[in-house]
């Protein structure tokens, strides 16, 4: 009868971790590690650049509201100042204004009071004027 023998052979199991322990290091040395070098690149360039990339989006956005709120704060200034500068032309336009209409109404008043004053000159020449004239008139038809 045939039997099976169960109890190993030392020899070629030392033989056969050697072959196991050489292929363990020849994968290792020629696959594995370049493998794990080009990985790690990779993953650096990669994930790193993912990271920077993030770093740059986050400090962009944060640039972009600093950005937004100065120019915000410059437009409400701008438009103060704006306010500031039309009420000021109108209080100014106003006092121009008032100003001006004191003065035409002196000049008015100087010219009225010169004309009520050449006036009653005149007014006084023509009674004299007229009693001349009589005079005249008087004189050529009696003469």
């Amino acid at each position: 009868m045939s039997g099976l023998n169960l109890v190993p052979n030392p020899a070629v199991l030392v033989v056969q971790a050697g072959v196991f322990l050489a292929n363990v290091v020849v994968v290792k040395k020629l696959f594995l590690e370049p493998y794990l070098n080009v990985y790690r690149k990779r993953q650096g360039q990669t994930v790193g650049s993912r990271e920077e990339t993030e770093r740059v989006v986050a400090e962009n956005a944060k640039l972009t509201y600093d950005i937004e709120r100065r120019l915000e704060e410059a437009m409400l200034k701008a438009r103060k100042e704006r306010e500031e500068i039309i009420a000021e032309g109108e209080t100014r336009r106003e006092k121009l204004m008032l100003q001006a209409e004191i003065e035409a109404k002196r000049i008015i008043e100087e010219s009225r009071s010169e004309l009520q004053t050449n006036l009653k000159g005149e007014s006084a020449k023509i009674t004299e004027q007229v009693a001349s004239l009589t005079e005249a008139f008087y004189q050529k038809i009696m003469a």
